[in-house]
């Protein structure tokens, strides 16, 4: 599929910008080669972000790793349970 998408990229890239693109008076060449490593990153990284959102979608866990009743996931504190300010646990 990538050599596909590759020559139509490239078809695209001499259409538009004559293979060419020139920016700060430097050109760069954009071959359908490039661009299409460009778009294979940009899915790469766009369906990390989605498998991100999934998993803590399902999990309750928040980015600093505690779940919704103040008790941490194991794996953010090192398996520790966290003390509130008066130095009492927060799971008793």
């Amino acid at each position: 599929m990538a050599p596909l998408v590759s020559e139509g990229l490239d078809a695209l890239s001499e259409r538009w910008w004559d293979g060419e693109v020139e920016a700060f008076g430097l050109a760069v060449a954009v071959p359908g080669v490039r661009l299409t490593l460009w778009l294979a990153s940009v899915t790469i990284m766009a369906a990390g972000v989605l498998a991100t959102w999934s998993l803590r979608s399902g999990s309750g866990v928040y980015v600093g790793g505690y779940l919704d009743n103040g008790v941490t996931h194991g794996a953010a504190t090192g398996g520790r349970v966290p003390e509130s300010a008066d130095g009492s646990r927060e799971d008793s």
